[in-house]
């Protein structure tokens, strides 16, 4: 009687040890396959840029796509325009309208994505904490006869992306970096909220 209840006991407990196995196995199988996705999309965004007129805010419209470089990291890149407003100094009172072009290249890492799918949340359009390191080229302003300048800025920022609806993501990010005009270097820090349409 004791061995058949040893017996027993040994088969149970090997047979809660392989299936807890198996969960776990197919548990890391499941993590494994977490990762974020590439898109492209349309985006107008509110932030402050620096210019030669100094720090402003500014609506910029900017096509990008963001390309998949490991399974929680991607880098963004796209062209667009940049419009502001500046006053005349010759006439404080005169108010200028500033267009201008602009490309950027912005690696991302998304440094909580795994734990929010883990957690029960749905993936949307890669949704969570980033930390991105955006850099941006611009034109000076379009629209005078000035010759044409060109100008960098190079902030750290963080930011929350999160869907509004299959096709609309909504994104807050803020930060500080260095902007230059290839002539001088100066500090600049950096605020911006974003609807994307995703194509």
């Amino acid at each position: 009687m004791f061995k058949k209840n040893l017996l027993l006991s040994i088969l149970i407990s090997a047979s809660a040890l392989i299936y807890g196995q198996r969960k776990i196995y197919f548990e890391s199988e499941a993590e494994k396959a977490i990762a974020i996705k590439g898109n492209s999309g349309i985006k107008s965004k509110l932030s402050t840029i620096v210019n030669e007129n100094g720090l402003r805010p500014a609506i910029k419209f900017e096509y990008i796509t963001e390309s998949v470089i490991s399974k929680f990291s991607s880098v963004l890149w796209g062209v667009g325009f940049i419009n502001s407003t500046y006053s005349n100094f010759a006439n404080e009172n005169s108010i200028k309208y500033s267009l201008q072009g602009n490309v950027f290249v912005e690696p991302r890492w998304y440094f909580n994505y795994k734990k929010r799918i883990l957690s029960g949340k749905t993936p949307g359009n890669n949704n969570g904490l980033f930390l991105a390191l955006p850099l941006e080229m611009n034109t000076s302003n379009l629209l005078t006869q000035n010759p044409l300048n060109i100008n960098l800025s190079i902030p750290l920022v963080i930011g929350l992306r999160t869907d509004i609806s299959s096709k609309l993501f909504f994104e807050v990010a803020g930060g500080a970096g260095f902007f230059t005009d290839f002539s001088s270097v100066s500090p600049m820090p950096v605020l911006g909220i974003s609807i994307t349409y995703t194509l």
